[in-house]
């Protein structure tokens, strides 16, 4: 990779540098980074240019191929603030700006000219502070659970001391530990073989930016040599990929990580922390995560209305002057409660709106729902 005069390196495709984190349109600082038809400043120059597969091409810096990974040392990923400026990485001005920046929260999150008024933000800040949510290990084990692809990040054999990245599918079991199927041919199984030592990193299904969750679990990929095993392993993964037939080819062979050592959860803006091996174990995946999708899509469609009506009342009951959302869309739900994104005068935000006790069903989490939209526009009438 010749490196410009400039450090500058512009990524038609999706450039990778391992171990990979795909972040929509956002940089990740320190050795995982991802660019998506952007261009970045490059702390440290790429040791080993390396292509998994495709139609692959870098030329003068320029990468075309979405399989391609970059592997060097410890790399930074900054907004440009001179020539060649990306709108994918700088700030969008103020008409058109719809999304919070790396991890800026935006105006709308404490700025006393903005939407909201100090009293009211001094409310919702109360509101937010005690809503009830999932903890670090029942979030993360969810989003594992949940989840079928990720970003497996090794320890290259092609460059001694150097991590490198490869995007895999994979099965949870029970205990929510991957199950993966790899070829002879990959080089993060030769990495494997090596060390079995790995990380892998899970996004949410809805995942766009630093506003959503992400979860990174490290332990030890192990080779499945027991023949019941490695039977029982297919029939897990093929519910998750009913049409991976390929895993059945000669040269693939079953892993999985044996046991989960660390996993580190970042749930959004102001939401991060480390969940240990006996806590990841003993948390279940929240029940609600299996149907979510389908009250997600019927609140959306059909009752955004009281969504807006939900949000008004519940955030901001004791403030005067409840505002008027432009608009509101539910993007999660839990046993515990529901997170919705609004816009508020073209301003972003996520909030919390937690029921008034957990569901223990999903007829529970119907009556709840409707409790409170109930409740929210008769305050409201």
């Amino acid at each position: 990779v010749k490196r410009r005069p400039t450090s500058y390196f512009r990524a038609s495709g999706a450039m990778m540098l391992a171990p990979c984190v795909p972040l929509g349109r956002y940089g990740l600082v320190s050795s995982v980074a991802v660019v998506r038809g952007t261009t970045a400043t490059l702390k440290s120059k790429p040791s080993a240019c390396v292509f998994t597969g495709g139609h692959s091409r870098l030329v003068g810096g320029r990468c075309s191929s979405r399989s391609a990974q970059i592997t060097g040392r410890p790399l930074g990923l900054q907004p440009l603030h001179r020539a060649h400026k990306s709108p994918a990485l700088v700030p969008k001005a103020k008409s058109e700006q719809s999304e919070p920046v790396g991890h800026q929260t935006g105006k709308s999150t404490g700025d006393a000219s903005g939407p909201l008024s100090p009293e009211q933000m001094q409310h919702l800040r109360e509101f937010q502070k005690g809503a009830a949510r999932l903890s670090f290990a029942e979030e993360s084990r969810t989003l594992v659970a949940q989840g079928s692809w990720g970003t497996l990040s090794t320890n290259s054999q092609e460059l001694e001391g150097f991590p490198a990245g490869s995007f895999a599918s994979y099965a949870a079991d029970t205990n929510g530990c991957p199950i993966m199927s790899f070829s002879t041919l990959s080089s993060h199984t030769t990495d494997l073989l090596a060390d079995g030592r790995c990380s892998l990193t899970v996004f949410s299904k809805n995942f766009s930016g630093a506003a959503d969750a992400r979860v990174s679990i490290s332990g030890t990929m192990i080779k499945i040599e027991d023949e019941e095993e490695a039977k029982a392993s297919r029939e897990i993964y093929l519910q998750k990929h009913p049409d991976a037939f390929w895993v059945d080819f000669g040269d693939f062979s079953w892993w999985r990580m044996e046991k989960v050592e660390l996993a580190r959860l970042v749930g959004g803006f102001g939401r991060a922390g480390t969940v240990s091996a006996a806590d990841y174990e003993a948390a279940e995946p929240d029940f609600v995560a299996g149907f979510a999708p389908m009250i997600i899509g019927h609140m959306n469609e059909d009752h955004a209305d009281s969504i807006a009506a939900c949000v008004a009342h519940f955030a901001f009951n004791s403030a005067a002057n409840p505002p008027n959302f432009d608009s509101a869309q539910m993007v999660s739900v839990d046993r515990l409660g529901m997170t919705v994104k609004v816009s508020l005068e073209g301003q972003p935000m996520k909030l919390r709106l937690p029921f008034s006790k957990p569901a223990q069903s999903r007829k529970d989490v119907k009556d709840l729902i409707v409790e409170m939209t109930k409740t929210a526009t008769a305050a409201s009438a």
